[in-house]
């Protein structure tokens, strides 16, 4: 019995012995290895290293278990000295300088002050630049024309005078059997070809030449480019129908030939703006257009840019002209009503029945009151109705 548990006992102890040796050959193999690769590949150094370390700290454990266990070492050689290279070859590749992006052990290091991103210049003026101060608001205008000096006259009624070519012309292009009414409207409408300028929110209801035309104002009515900016004052494309009108009843009504008409019912029933003259006329057949009937380019609210116009005649091809204060051109011109975008033929209600011969106090067109007593505007309220009708819509 006694010999058997000796033989088991040498048996435990070879095959400890032959472990120790297998775990110390691998463990130099790992560490030749690691020492043999080249240094540019930090990672995988850095894995050797470990490696070996971490087996190292196994095969210096073993051989004290091996003591406790064991009486006395056999003569044979023993590999449990074999461990303390390993010992002094781990640190080696330990010693490679580790690269400041990758350190070892696969973990990405905080960088330094030196490696830290450069801030955008434009972050960087955010932080250093002051905030800029609140931009300046701009005034904001409600009137007709703010005038940036002394009004002095640019002209007179003689400016207005057309030439015996000119009349000859006019003439040539109208209806024989065209009413009085109508040609007068005609007339006024060419005394201002080429003479006004074209301003936003132009309006006059001066009998003749308007001293403030031709004068440098800055356009105080909102809803245009122009809006804010210096300009020779003169009517837009409303105003312009409007002062025509307005001088027709003058002229006529001066030579006792129609009912005198207040200024401001004149206004009331030509309306102020597009909107109220659209309102003020109905539509009719493009074959029914007379001189003295307006056009348009479209129904209110309908079109960004509507624009109306005053028809003075037809030309040699029978194509309908008008004569409009436009923006584009600056001035009051004659154009082929096609060709210049207008689609829409109205007549005014008020040349409607200064034809027919009714006293102005039967006149149709007027607003109404509940009562249904005709209701006529102010100077102040005909400024309003010019806000509502259509400042912002007409040309």
């Amino acid at each position: 019995m006694n010999g058997f548990l000796k033989d088991r006992g040498r048996w435990k102890k070879r095959i400890l012995y032959i472990c120790v040796a297998v775990l110390t050959f691998a463990v130099m193999s790992v560490s030749a290895f690691a020492q043999g690769l080249p240094e540019g590949d930090p990672a995988i150094v850095d894995a050797g290293v470990s490696e070996t370390q971490e087996t190292g700290d196994i095969a210096l454990e073993e051989p004290v278990r091996t003591e406790e266990t064991a009486p006395e070492p056999s003569p044979e050689p023993e590999p449990t000295a074999a461990p303390e290279p390993t010992e002094t070859a781990a640190p080696e590749p330990a010693a490679t300088p580790e690269p400041v992006e990758e350190p070892a052990g696969g973990k990405t290091a905080e960088p330094s002050v030196e490696t830290l991103p450069e801030m955008p210049a434009e972050e960087q003026q955010m932080e250093t630049k002051p905030p800029a101060p609140a931009e300046e608001t701009k005034p904001v205008y409600n009137v007709p024309a703010v005038f940036l000096k002394d009004i002095v006259a640019k002209g007179d009624d003689s400016t207005l005078a057309l030439t015996d070519e000119q009349l000859a012309e006019i003439e040539k292009i109208l209806p024989d059997a065209l009413s009085p009414y109508r040609r007068e409207v005609v007339m006024q409408a060419y005394s201002l070809v080429g003479k006004v300028h074209y301003f936003w929110g132009g309006k006059s209801t001066q009998t003749g030449w308007d001293i403030r035309w031709g004068n440098e104002a800055i356009v105080g009515s909102g809803g245009s480019t122009q809006t804010g900016t210096m300009r020779a004052y003169g009517l837009d494309c409303s105003g312009y129908v409007l002062w025509s009108l307005v001088n027709t009843e003058e002229t006529l009504g001066a030579a006792g030939e129609i009912g005198r008409m207040d200024k401001t019912d004149v206004s009331n029933r030509v309306g102020y703006g597009t909107a109220g003259q659209w309102e003020a006329s109905t539509e009719i057949a493009w074959e029914e257009a007379q001189p003295g009937d307006l056009a348009f380019y479209g129904a209110p609210a309908t079109t960004p840019r509507n624009h109306v116009g005053i028809i003075v005649g037809r030309n040699g091809e029978g194509q309908l002209l008008v004569a409009h204060c436009s923006s584009t051109q600056n001035n009051v011109v004659v154009s082929e009503a096609g060709e210049e975008g207008f689609r829409h033929i109205r007549a005014l209600k008020l040349v409607q029945t200064r034809e027919e011969g009714l006293p102005a106090e039967k006149m149709a067109g007027g607003r109404k009151m509940s009562n249904g007593l005709p209701m006529f505007l102010t100077e102040a309220q005909v400024y309003e109705d010019a806000v509502k009708n259509g400042w912002n819509i007409s040309e």
